[in-house]
């Protein structure tokens, strides 16, 4: 699913709209309750958050960080936040 919307993504598509776009992707799938598909995507995000994250990037994962903490029942959503952060520029 990820790999699919980013590939449909512009070639010059610079990495952090690639991340905006994933972030954005992962919050509406959260939004209409796709949980799974939601940390999937947010996974992505978090991939390209591993190579390099704008200020935006960063925000947005907080804010989805911060959307999946009221999930945090749940084991997927529990990965994803032990993931995030783990991630040095999230902190």
């Amino acid at each position: 699913m990820v790999a699919r919307a980013v590939a449909g993504l512009p070639s010059d598509c610079h990495l952090g709209d690639r991340q905006a776009f994933v972030a954005r992707l992962s919050s509406a799938q959260l939004a209409t309750g796709k949980l799974d598909e939601a940390v999937h995507t947010g996974h992505g995000a978090l991939d390209l958050a591993e190579q390099w994250v704008s200020a935006y990037g960063r925000y947005l994962l907080r804010l989805l960080c911060r959307d999946v903490q009221e999930h945090q029942d749940t084991p997927a959503a529990r990965e994803f936040l032990d993931r995030a952060a783990g991630i040095r520029a999230l902190a």
